[in-house]
């Protein structure tokens, strides 16, 4: 079946495709049909590795403010008025942000944009 699909054009149109080498079949616009999770030498399990990563680290520095309210209203002695100000900044923080990111993916790639970005800011929101 595999042959006849690439008769016909499937998995055939990436450089450098090697179905043995990867252990999955590509379908016409050279999406994977299945992927292996711990084969990193493929293009779409970084791929996907990135992202969950990337939406990981995004969610995290999104949403552990409303969590640790409590602990940093306390140790800042924070207003309500400062409190509403600081929500409005991480609204126009993360806005500016989707900026950014959508002119670094613009002008070298997503995969580079957003790995580069990672490494870049993943020190600073976990530490």
């Amino acid at each position: 079946m595999v042959e006849s699909l690439e008769a016909r054009g499937f998995g055939v149109g990436m450089p450098g495709y090697d179905r043995e080498k990867w252990g999955f079949d590509l379908d016409g616009e050279n999406k994977a049909k299945g992927l292996i999770l711990w084969k990193l030498q493929s293009p779409h399990v970084r791929a996907f590795h990135l992202s969950w990563t990337s939406f990981f680290t995004s969610f995290v520095a999104a949403f552990a403010m409303a969590a640790l309210l409590p602990v940093v209203r306390q140790n800042l002695d924070l207003t309500a008025s400062d409190i509403g100000a600081s929500g409005i900044a991480n609204v126009v923080g993360a806005i500016g942000a989707r900026v950014i990111i959508g002119a670094i993916c613009d002008t070298v790639g997503p995969r580079y944009g957003v790995a580069g970005v990672l490494l870049l800011i993943a020190p600073s929101v976990f530490c």
